[in-house]
């Protein structure tokens, strides 16, 4: 396995230590996953790539998708926002089973989500407007 550096951030976002993270090779199989997901550092990753993609879709950007075949008896818009809604309460759901399992994983699970959320939060947020002027 590879070593590398890595710096990681304290409650004040500031640079507080560097830690030594293995990278171990991936396995191609889908029928190896689960142990895969046994590996903390490995889960980690897996975790914070579903963050990031939640983070996208619960955002007023994302556009969800609609069901192709709405209900004949419904308008148009009352099932887009039916499907909408639906979809909007499956990614919160997973949004918080994501944190839940990533809080968890350890060796710093806790900060790691706090550095995440800092992240998504306040940096994506800064991009965006800068992206918008």
């Amino acid at each position: 396995s590879k070593t590398k550096k890595m710096l990681t951030y304290d409650s004040s976002h500031s640079v507080s230590d560097i830690t030594d993270i293995h990278h171990h090779k991936y396995l191609t199989s889908s029928q190896l996953l689960h142990l895969q997901l046994k590996d903390s550092e490995i889960r980690i990753h897996f975790l914070t790539q579903l963050t990031i993609i939640l983070s996208y879709l619960s955002s007023p950007s994302a556009t969800l998708p609609t069901p192709e075949t709405p209900d004949p008896t419904a308008s148009e818009e009352k099932a887009k926002t039916n499907a909408s809604s639906a979809a909007t309460k499956q990614i919160m759901e997973l949004e918080k089973r994501t944190q839940q399992l990533l809080r968890q994983t350890p060796p710093s699970g806790e900060s790691h989500w706090k550095t995440l959320q800092w992240i998504l939060k306040e940096r994506e947020s800064i991009w965006r407007n800068w992206k918008k002027n």
